[in-house]
């Protein structure tokens, strides 16, 4: 279904953050610790500094080393004690992408206010809506601001109580540097799902992202902010606070697996040992019979040691990178990724003509970067190569073994071949146990806390939702109903489900779009029921129902997702048919269908309903009355269905996928350029965590793009 873009969405978790209290080279300190930490965030940098008197910023884009220069007018104005600075990672579709830049400060009633965030706030969207309608000037659109805007409405005494009142209304994962009333504070959400360390040089307290920033000024490592622990530090000194509630730690596991630098030292353990500790498990796990093993660089390297450790396979530069190209995951949009990977790594003909060889990566996050590092072996002739990640990709469930046969294609351009999928002829090599055996093996056995890959990167983390893009849901021996099935979101959620192991039912108006949907499913293992149906025949519904129940007995799944949107057009111009077509279709068949499948789902073990909602449902948009008012509805017939559901078995939680590369929204935005949107196939994977068995989140609101990391 189509959703409005909303910023707020963007996938933004790995910024750096910089804090000093205490030097008068504050700025200096700020732009050296920013240099180190340029890794987490290459878009634009800023930084804000106190006098005692006043604040003084300077925010730009680019690289901290272009706008922050020893002998540059801009530092020579950042003059105080006391600096917090930010590196932004990259995201897209923001029209001022000035106005985006941190540290975020402002005037307020209690004096001036200035912010660094690294995270992202599942609630942010919700919060913001509110606080417009009540009156509230954004300038821009990240979540950080939200905050800013939460603490100058606060009626707490002090900067440190509504800072606390603030971010106890606040979801999702942060670590927080303010600079307020002549003190330095620094925030972990109570997960700890992000990093902050606390460091010391003489006299001078310092605040940071990574050891590796306080490394660069000489200063001490300390030690960890805790969990929800608030660290206060004026001229009298430093004192810690613990003003949340306990809850159980879920930081981030791919801090060790990509975002940190390898020479960090994250929660108490080295980055560095982390990774080659998770290449060596990867051997243990998955090695097969080779010649050599090469790293895709830089990230790659420490995986690439330890299984060459591990397995006694020799280890060399397969791939060379060129070192003057940036971070290609952190680029703002996927062609940008694309082209920097491209300008990024070359193949080494000489170490890997003739070699039976496997590649290993850090990550398979978005494709892009392992596909093409994956073509430049095979392009110079070698004779096997097979791949192996550290952590998997978001949509195959074996993507940590990726192998291409180079002998039996004549072109030189060898077929993908997955771990649990093989072609005719081709025997399958050392044990195929999928991702989330391999993860959930190497992360208790090699790394401190490994709640991260519990969820999703970064937001799921904070809500407890166990996904790992998908590859640790098994969906085996269930039955799952898809409607919508025939394109966009529901093809690629049935898609999805059936290699996971669903077995599907899903329908469409069309026998042809069925029938090219089940040839999808059938080629990923997978096999359906394709049900002709049109939501508006509403007498059809129980008919399906009844004929589930006669072959079935019950049913697993059900992802309402069809939907219909009408002419996007004020609400006095729309016709009575469009609106009631509308209605037919985005509520009212929904309805049936809840009413048919209930008893169904409730015969299950664990039924589980997803129904797709909007972003649209929420605010107020001009012209898209007739949608937002069914999805707000149906969110509402959700919550309801839920809550009468709440002592069965039966889990029902609305999903917002937000905006997404499909037909119905290119309809809607005929300019709209798709590549700086997610596509189905990205989002598929957020439905199959709400349809595993292990799902306990009932009757909730869940953002698809925020829980992906999209």
């Amino acid at each position: 279904p189509l959703t409005g873009y909303d910023p707020l969405d963007c996938f933004h978790e790995e910024c750096g953050v910089f804090g000093v209290f205490g030097s008068d080279e504050a700025c200096v300190l700020t732009a050296l610790g920013l240099h180190a930490l340029q890794h987490r965030g290459q878009e634009a940098a800023g930084i804000v500094s106190y006098d005692g008197d006043a604040f003084h910023a300077h925010r730009a884009l680019g690289h901290v080393g272009d706008n922050f220069g020893a002998d540059s007018p801009q530092m020579a104005r950042l003059r105080g004690h006391a600096a917090i600075g930010h590196n932004r990672y990259s995201t897209s579709g923001n029209i001022n992408p000035l106005m985006e830049i941190q540290p975020f400060s402002s005037e307020l009633a209690f004096g001036g206010f200035a912010l660094a965030h690294n995270g992202n706030l599942t609630n942010a969207s919700r919060l913001r809506a509110s606080l417009i309608e009540t009156g509230s000037l954004f300038q821009s659109s990240s979540d950080t601001e939200v905050i800013v805007h939460l603490v100058a409405r606060s009626h707490q005494a002090d900067v440190t109580g509504r800072l606390v009142d603030a971010l106890k209304q606040i979801d999702g994962a942060y670590s927080l540097v303010c600079v307020a009333d002549d003190m330095l504070i620094g925030v972990r959400d109570p997960h700890g799902v992000r990093p902050l360390i606390l460091g010391k040089r003489d006299d001078t307290w310092l605040l940071a992202s990574e050891s590796c920033a306080l490394d660069i000024v000489g200063a001490t490592v300390v030690r960890d902010l805790e969990p929800g622990e608030m660290l206060i530090i004026d001229k009298n000194g430093i004192r810690s606070e613990m003003p949340f509630q306990q809850v159980a730690p879920r930081f981030c596991v791919f801090e060790y697996v990509y975002f940190s630098r390898p020479d960090s030292i994250v929660e108490g353990r080295g980055v560095y040992h982390a990774r080659k500790a998770i290449g060596g498990e990867l051997a243990s796990e998955s090695h097969i019979d080779a010649d050599l093993i090469i790293p895709v660089p830089d990230s790659g390297l420490p995986a690439a040691l330890g299984y060459a450790e591990k397995s006694g396979v020799p280890f060399d530069l397969g791939i060379i990178r060129n070192h003057y190209v940036g971070r290609t995951f952190i680029q703002p949009t996927q062609k940008g990724r694309t082209d920097s990977v491209k300008l990024k790594h070359n193949a080494n003909p000489a170490a890997v003509k003739g070699k039976r060889i496997v590649l290993v990566d850090d990550a398979q996050c978005r494709r892009r970067g392992s596909a093409y590092a994956h073509r430049q072996p095979t392009n110079h002739a070698p004779l096997l190569l097979w791949g192996r990640h550290a952590k998997p990709g978001p949509a195959d469930r074996s993507t940590h073994d990726r192998r291409r046969d180079c002998r039996r294609d004549r072109r030189r351009q060898p077929r993908l071949h997955h771990g649990r999928r093989h072609v005719q002829g081709h025997r399958r090599h050392g044990p195929q146990r999928g991702p989330a055996a391999v993860l959930r093996c190497l992360f208790h056995r090699r790394l401190p806390d490994p709640a991260c890959f519990r969820a999703q990167r970064e937001t799921c983390l904070a809500r407890g939702f166990e996904i790992m893009g998908g590859g640790s849901v098994d969906l085996s021996g269930k039955l799952v109903l898809v409607t919508g099935a025939t394109r966009g979101i529901g093809r690629a959620v049935a898609i999805a489900a059936a290699a996971a192991g669903a077995e599907l039912i899903i329908t469409g108006r069309t026998v042809g779009a069925l029938k090219e949907a089940d040839d999808a499913i059938r080629a990923v293992g997978g096999r359906s029921t394709m049900v002709e149906l049109d939501m508006k025949d509403t007498p059809a519904i129980p008919r399906l129902a009844a004929a589930i129940a006669r072959r079935w007995e019950r049913l697993d799944g059900f992802v309402a997702n069809a939907a219909m949107l009408p002419a996007l057009t004020p609400v006095t111009h729309l016709t009575p048919e469009a609106w009631d077509e509308s209605v037919a279709v985005n509520l009212t068949g929904q309805w049936h269908m809840i009413r048919a499948l209930d008893p169904l789902l409730r015969a299950s073990p664990a039924g589980r309903a997803v129904l797709v909602t909007s972003g649209a449902a929420v605010g107020s948009r001009p012209f898209w009355g007739p949608y937002a008012a069914t999805k707000a509805a149906l969110e509402a017939v959700g919550r309801s269905w839920a809550g009468e559901s709440e002592q069965t078995n039966l889990r029902i939680n609305m999903l917002n996928p937000g905006g997404t590369a499909t037909k119905m929204r290119a309809s809607a935005f005929p300019g709209e350029n798709p590549e700086t949107l997610p596509s189905p196939e990205d989002i598929a994977p957020a439905f199959l965590a709400l349809l595993a068995t292990d799902c306990t989140h009932h009757g909730e609101l869940v953002d698809a793009r925020a829980m992906l990391g999209l």
